[in-house]
């Protein structure tokens, strides 16, 4: 490749890559679940305030209380996928990142008004394309955008689209906790929730099928026949995504909400084939060299097991002392 000159040399890792990959992996999904339902909750809010019914005033109520806690969940589940991917991908995102500079940096800011912009989108499509690198030739001091990347606006649709119908997902289960309680209207409320959740899944079909044929054609054929691993992964994710459809129209949420996990798994799971494609003729983490330090493995998986440990008690004091802090 001519561009292979611009990538900078690995550093060395401190152990196999496949656990770094594996945790990436699992902490990137942990992060999709949150970051979806808050940005789709946020949508769904976002509406029915514009909309300015009497009718949607118990639906924006019922977000408003809830979404604070989304968006710490997913800030703070959103750093341990992207310092992985710092670490098995360090000289390409760091060198995107750069590139980027003003923009990327201006996303501390921007995390404050709204968390989830296509400056991330950017430079994530950004360090997969190593052969625009050199415009930052032509647009130096930090402010390389990769807007003639034809996935770009596609791939932000497609995170979009998909947040709004797990955020339509959450308001269901919001409603039928409070339809348990007796609260007025929780069935017809909980209907239209899955409304908005079969809604959007429908429209990400259509995303998810215009991303698909902004992919470079060799990437794009792995999906299609291409590739044993690559074929199953997409196929499974397809069929996962119209049962969870299915089920939606049935307003049968627990079975719903296990087929979109699910999906949202394998799409992750798609997603990271779709980057090795992209990077697989100039880069393979497997290539990685190893320096082998256990000791701060074994440390950091100490320390995770506890903190998972010291949030799920924090979580279940706080809903257990919320009747008690309630005005």
């Amino acid at each position: 490749m001519e561009f292979a000159f611009l990538v900078p040399a690995p550093d060395p890792i401190p152990i196999p890559w496949m656990w770094l990959q594996g945790l990436l992996l699992a902490t990137f999904v942990l992060h999709l679940l949150f970051m979806n339902a808050m940005l789709g909750t946020g949508i769904i809010a976002l509406v029915a305030m514009f909309r300015r019914r009497a009718s949607d005033l118990p639906v924006a109520k019922a977000i408003s209380t809830t979404l604070p806690t989304l968006i710490a969940f997913t800030v703070n589940t959103g750093v341990a996928p992207l310092l992985f991917i710092h670490v098995l991908y360090g000289q390409f995102i760091f060198t995107s990142s750069i590139l980027m500079a003003i923009w990327w940096l201006s996303a501390v800011g921007i995390l404050l008004i709204a968390y989830y912009a296509a400056y991330l989108s950017n430079n994530m499509t950004l360090m997969l394309s190593p052969g625009r690198w050199s415009r930052y030739l032509d647009i130096p001091g930090g402010s390389l955008l990769n807007l003639a990347e034809p996935m770009l606006i596609p791939r932000y649709l497609h995170f979009v689209t998909a947040s709004v119908a797990v955020g339509g997902l959450v308001m269901a289960w919001i409603w039928q906790l409070k339809g348990r309680k007796g609260f007025a209207d929780a069935e017809e409320k909980s209907r239209q929730a899955m409304g908005w959740f079969t809604g959007a899944t429908a429209v990400q079909f259509a995303v998810g099928t215009i991303f698909l044929f902004t992919l470079p054609r060799g990437i794009r054929s792995l999906f299609l026949g291409g590739e044993a691993t690559a074929t199953f992964l997409f196929a499974a994710s397809i069929t996962g995504a119209i049962v969870a459809l299915y089920l939606g129209v049935r307003r049968k949420i627990r079975s719903c909400t296990a087929a979109t996990v699910t999906t949202i798994i394998l799409m992750a799971l798609v997603r990271d084939r779709v980057r090795q494609a992209f990077l697989a003729p100039i880069f393979s983490p497997a290539e990685l060299p190893v320096a082998l330090q256990t000791g701060p493995f074994v440390l950091f998986l100490v320390s995770l097991t506890l903190c998972i440990a010291a949030v799920m008690l924090m979580i279940r004091l706080a809903f257990g002392r919320r009747q008690e802090i309630r005005p």
